[in-house]
């Protein structure tokens, strides 16, 4: 989600994993943790098993500054 910083995703995708150690299915984890069962289940186990937790951190956002990216002036 947009609405919370990259700290605090990082700190739910850790729960979720911390969670399913414990033997919790995917769905309840979305439950306890506020996203969707895909998102634990899917995306963030995974990248788990890929790469502990360091593949948990949250990237940049967004375009990087000096891409040289701009909106024109009609834009």
């Amino acid at each position: 989600s947009r609405t919370i910083s990259p700290e605090q995703l990082y700190e739910r995708r850790k729960q979720a994993v911390a969670l399913r150690k414990t033997g919790m299915s995917f769905l309840e984890i979305a439950q306890i943790v506020g996203v969707r069962r895909r998102d634990v289940g899917g995306r963030w186990y995974a990248m788990w098993q890929e790469g502990g937790m360091k593949a948990l951190k949250v990237g940049e956002r967004g375009t990087p500054k000096g891409s040289g990216l701009r909106l024109n002036t009609f834009e």
